[in-house]
């Protein structure tokens, strides 16, 4: 319920703005208490009345809120101060059943033409109504104990509008002249430009209000700043204020430090004196004058005996030499004390400075704070200045209001086609929406079997790849089965090469055998051949010739012996016969024995070969893929 009432309040004074005198009402102060106007909500409230026509007020009672008998609702003039201000009032009717109201409760109040408290009769005179048409009221609910509980937005009064029009039913005729009609014409012109130059006047006027009010916040907001701004250097300067205080308070302590140390150093030196000079005395030495002591440059005055002056001289340069080293000790203490002393002043120095500037700064806002005093009093002036002059724009206005209503009425036919047209533009529009409308749907259509086409066009791009994935899979099957189909058709390569190799082996085996059989053969010859050799060489054994006594043709005769029997020895045979394989120059592939050749021409010939580099199989017989096959076959 606060906020309807602030809703309220504020709407009186932003209705007050847009009648153009919210200059006028700015800086009053209603002594309204929040929590007793919230029981009352005034509703639709209009913001003129016409004097010859009821007036009624609606408002709402809150839930909870029960009227008295002796409540009422007045008509008070905006500015009011109490409630005794009121033109008018109207008792408020009691509610029926006394319960504590639920739920809250609308109700009116009827105000007919015036109202005299002293009159018994309802219907009252228009005498006792506001006469003044430029000024702004409202409705106050006022309760038994004269607190007030509600308030209405501003309004008006207006005198009564000669009608213009004329009833169907009369029969009147006017007549009129040309002449008049186009100089009522061009008083209407006159007056509408008039009436025009006044608004553009007033809205002229209204935006200084608003640039000068913009202004005015603006200014607050840089008051504010500053106060902001001067509190912190008041309490900048109350801090430097305490810490010069301080500063001040710890000097003054360390200087009476100072003082009681060199006040101790003194004592302690006078008490070791008197101390060394007691210990001298009852060692039978003179005296020693304290005061002499206390003096370094002094001579000691003493009566000295002959026997202990040495002990006395050492003694007293002991004395001298402890008491300038306190010395030395006091002096350096007191010259620290002296530069923290200084250090202070300068530091107060500072602050002094700091207390200046910021008393310079205080000065010089307090002197911004009665410049804005002085700008505040300027806007005050101006603010007065401009409601005097919308009241003398409300007072033109109230002149060109009786011109106005006789243009009003003739203004009504214009309307009336106005609305017309207006309504064929409400069919038109209609139309347009409702043509709109289908189009939206068609594109919702359309937009729905683009989606549908996009979705299959995406499920018939993801069989594409499905069907490219199973493609590609058939292909790599079948490149499997052409491999497999490869291994195996290599397989029965192989297996034709194994069983021709095999063939062949079985050749080569005959053909070694057959080659075994002749070196047998050729063997026993040879055994046969040594032994017949051997015994003859017995023979010759048994009946050699003599010596030197052959006969060139006995050496001829045995030089003519038969190829049968002349071997050599059987050492010379084995010697000989590597010689007897290089000449007959056997291939080491095929076998075959090439007498008559060259080394060179052996090895041209065993290049010419065909063999296989894994089982020196000899592939001559063999095209080249089945070759390259065979030896594919050693790698798999």
């Amino acid at each position: 319920m606060g906020h309807r009432v602030q809703e309220m309040v504020f709407g009186s004074m932003a209705a007050r703005s847009l009648s153009g005198l919210s200059t006028t009402y700015l800086d009053l102060d209603l002594d309204l208490d929040l929590d007793l106007v919230e029981p009352v909500v005034f509703n639709d409230i209009p913001k003129t009345y016409i004097r010859s026509s009821a007036v009624t007020c609606r408002y709402t009672l809150a839930a909870g809120f029960r009227p008295s008998a002796r409540d009422w609702v007045g008509v008070f003039k905006v500015g009011w101060s109490t409630t005794r201000d009121y033109y008018n009032f109207v008792w408020v009717d009691p509610p029926l059943e006394p319960a504590q109201q639920e739920e809250p409760t609308r109700k009116q109040s009827l105000f007919r033409g015036g109202f005299h408290p002293s009159s018994s009769s309802s219907l009252w005179s228009e005498y006792y109504l506001p006469k003044e048409e430029s000024e702004f009221y409202q409705f106050c609910y006022v309760d038994h104990a004269g607190h007030v509980r509600g308030a209405s937005t501003p309004f008006s009064f207006q005198p009564p509008v000669e009608s213009m029009d004329c009833s169907l039913d009369e029969d009147l005729v006017v007549v009129t002249t040309q002449n008049e009609v186009d100089q009522s014409t061009r008083e209407k012109e006159e007056l509408r430009e008039a009436l025009e130059q006044l608004r553009m006047g007033s809205h002229s006027v209204q935006r200084a209000l608003q640039e000068k009010e913009r202004e005015v916040d603006c200014l607050k907001e840089q008051n504010q700043e500053r106060d902001k701004r001067e509190r912190e250097l008041v309490e900048e300067l109350n801090q430097a204020r305490k810490q010069n205080e301080s500063m001040a308070h710890s000097l003054k302590e360390k200087g009476q430090e100072a003082e009681r140390l060199m006040e101790e150093i003194l004592i302690q030196t006078k008490n070791h004196l008197e101390h060394d000079q007691h210990n001298a005395s009852e060692k039978g030495k003179p005296k020693i004058n304290t005061a002499i002591m206390l003096d370094p440059f002094s001579r000691p005055m003493v009566s000295r005996s002959p026997s202990g002056s040495h002990q006395f001289s050492h003694s007293v340069c002991l004395l001298h030499v402890s008491h300038h080293h306190s010395e030395a000790e006091l002096q350096e203490k007191y010259d620290q004390a002296v530069i923290q002393i200084n250090q202070l002043k300068v530091d107060l120095k500072f602050s002094e400075n700091d207390k200046e500037k910021l008393s310079a700064e205080l000065t010089q806002l307090k002197r911004l704070t009665l410049d804005m005093e002085r700008l505040k009093s300027e806007n005050q002036e101006l603010r007065k200045s401009l409601a005097q002059q919308e009241s003398r724009h409300n007072r033109l206005d109230q002149d060109n209001k009786a011109q106005c209503n006789t243009i009003i009425g003739q203004l009504e036919n214009t309307r009336t086609q106005l609305a017309n047209e207006r309504k064929e533009s409400k069919d038109s529009r209609k139309r347009a929406e409702e043509a709109e409308r289908v189009l939206l749907d068609t594109k919702e259509q359309l937009h729905t079997a683009a989606m549908e086409n996009d979705r299959i066009t995406q499920k018939s791009i993801q069989l594409k790849l499905r069907l490219a994935e199973s493609q590609d899979i058939i292909a790599e099957k079948e490149a499997d089965i052409a491999e497999i189909n490869g291994i195996v058709e290599l397989r029965e390569n192989r297996l034709k090469i194994q069983n021709q190799e095999k063939e062949q082996l079985v050749r080569e085996n005959q053909r070694l055998r057959i080659n075994v059989e002749e070196l047998r053969r050729e063997l026993m010859d040879l055994r046969a051949a040594e032994s017949a050799a051997c015994s003859q060489a017995e023979w010759q054994a048994d009946c050699p010739p003599p010596r030197n006594t052959l006969s060139p043709a006995h050496g001829q005769e045995q030089n003519t012996l038969p190829e049968f029997f002349q071997f050599e020895e059987p050492h010379n045979i084995t010697g000989r016969g590597p010689n007897t394989q290089e000449r007959r120059m056997v291939c080491r592939n095929c076998h075959m024995c090439f007498p008559g050749i060259t080394q060179e021409e052996l090895e041209q010939h065993e290049q010419s070969h065909r063999v296989c580099p894994f089982c020196t199989l000899i592939c001559d017989d063999m095209e080249q893929s089945e070759f390259e096959d065979h030896v594919y076959s050693h790698g798999l």
